[in-house]
């Protein structure tokens, strides 16, 4: 019988341990933990998986779901590679009931490949099972972290985002870290009942170093490598470095500087010296104005010296002339000669006339008044000038080419853009086009009150098309309240003018013959 009671006794206790149920403490995202980035892995589709870090300081427990790969347990934690777009993780352990993890419970919809989560558990303290093994975490921290190097123990360990974390056992443990160019800090830390942390501050051993030339827009170099122009200042390891002053179409200033231990240098280069060559130009006219990279020289004929070797842009100018520019090379020691004529400039067909004056010629083209042909192309040509000085008339014109495609190619946003100008200047016509294009939804979105409003500002001007439309506009409600009223009475005003639309719209709406 004490037997039998003995062996109920261990079952039972047996069973409380392994009834026992893990929780969960949280489930996370880790924006600075890089692990999944810099160790990669892939599922069998060669894309990049998630990386779950399981927080669950005991071995043996195994993960189903979309796995990849083995599980591996290190410092406390699991990592556990998945398939990109899983939500869910099964846990199981032999000391803990099977747990089932849903990451949407946590408001994470789906991992990401190559991002890391952080999914923290909570092992119950049943009875007298003790789970607490002595071990605490070091956490450490370096700033600044590139290049650092952590030894606990004499054994290397690996930071990440300037930081490490460290299970380990009870007792006096040692530490270093080294950066080149920073002063080492070694010491020791105790692990007894609580996490160590251990935030680490690197002292800088590097040398500045400061450069600056009394030549303008030289480029400074450090050992080959260009830092900056004009003046330079940065820091160094110690040692011994090359400083370099390059400019193009200049004799390289070099000197050398020897950097100590938290040393603080200045170096002032000597003004470079220029290589130079000579220009000699005789252009006519006589008089033409030499410019040289946007800077003038002189007049011509004449001959210039001591300009800098290398490419250059020069240019002669004369009013009455076109520009002659050219793409030159100024060699050391050697004279570069240039000869030539300029060449008058064209007359401009447009001198001397208005804006006004210029519109009307490209009426004339449009309708073959004046002795002139009608040409579409012509139209536009003197139309956009006339536009571009401001011309109600020819930004008008101009839109209505657009419009229609008449000696250019049919473009509404450009139509809608050169009524618009004309329109703000009042122009009726302008204004009952723009109306349009806005009523169609052409060039523009269809907007029926703005083209009633345009239609309005026409019709009040007398400008029986604009009439018409705007006539339309109540007749059928389109951008106002319907009032076939008010449609009748502008369809009359139009028709009085003449407008063959509104005529046609009172016989067959109101059976008026106008």
């Amino acid at each position: 019988m004490k037997r039998i009671v003995i062996i109920l006794s261990l079952l039972i206790a047996a069973f409380d341990v392994c009834g026992q149920k893990l929780t969960v403490d949280k489930m996370e995202v880790a924006p600075m933990d890089l692990s999944a980035s810099t160790q990669p892995r892939n599922d069998r589709n060669g894309n990049p998986c998630a990386l779950v870090k399981v927080q669950l300081a005991t071995p043996g427990a195994s993960f189903e779901g979309n796995v990849i790969g083995d599980t591996e347990f290190k410092k406390g934690e699991y990592w556990v590679y998945m398939s990109e777009g899983s939500y869910m993780l099964n846990i199981k352990h032999s000391s803990f009931l099977p747990l089932f993890v849903n990451f949407r419970d946590y408001d994470i919809k789906r991992v990401e490949g190559k991002t890391t989560y952080v999914l923290t558990l909570l092992m119950p303290q049943a009875g007298p099972v003790n789970m607490d093994d002595g071990t605490r975490f070091l956490v450490m921290t370096v700033q600044p972290a590139d290049g650092a190097q952590v030894k606990i123990d004499g054994r290397p360990q690996s930071l990440s985002n300037g930081s490490l974390s460290l299970l380990l056992r009870p007792g006096q443990h040692t530490y270093l870290v080294e950066s080149a160019g920073y002063a080492p800090q070694q010491g020791t830390f105790t692990i007894a009942g609580e996490k160590v942390t251990l935030p680490i501050r690197l002292e800088s051993t590097k040398a500045t170093l400061s450069v600056s030339c009394a030549t303008t827009g030289v480029d400074i170099y450090v050992n080959e490598q260009r830092e900056g122009t004009g003046s330079w200042t940065g820091t160094l390891l110690p040692g011994i470095y090359r400083i370099e002053g390059r400019k193009q179409g200049y004799r390289t200033a070099i000197q050398t500087v020897t950097l100590a231990e938290r040393g603080n240098e200045r170096l002032e280069l000597p003004e470079l010296q220029p290589i130079v060559g000579t220009i000699s130009v005789d252009y006519q006219p006589i008089n033409a104005e030499v410019w040289l990279d946007g800077k003038k020289l002189g007049t011509s004929p004449d001959i210039f010296r001591n300009i800098i070797i290398g490419t250059h842009q020069l240019e002669l100018r004369m009013d009455g002339y076109l520009a002659d520019t050219k793409t030159i090379t100024v060699e050391e020691g050697k004279t570069l000669s240039l000869t030539g004529t300029m060449t008058p400039k064209p007359k401009d067909e447009f001198e001397g006339k208005t804006a006004s004056e210029i519109a009307d010629i490209a009426e004339d083209y449009y309708w073959g008044n004046n002795g002139k042909t009608k040409d579409y192309a012509m139209t536009v040509k003197w139309a956009r000038k006339a536009a571009e000085l401001g011309n109600s008339l020819g930004q008008f014109r101009l839109g209505y080419c657009y419009k229609s495609g008449q000696g250019v190619t049919q473009d509404y946003a450009e139509a809608v853009k050169w009524y618009r100008k004309s329109a703000e200047q009042g122009y009726d016509w302008a204004q009952n086009n723009l109306g349009w294009c806005y009523e169609k939804g052409l060039g523009v979105a269809q907007d029926y009150a703005e083209a009633v409003k345009l239609y309005r500002k026409a019709a009040d001007q007398g400008h029986a098309l604009a009439q018409n439309n705007l006539g339309c506009c109540y007749y059928n409600g389109q951008g106002v309240t319907q009032d076939r009223n008010k449609a009748k009475e502008l369809w009359r005003k139009a028709a009085a003018q003449g407008e063959q639309m509104a005529k046609d719209n009172l016989k067959k709406v109101f059976n008026e013959n106008y």
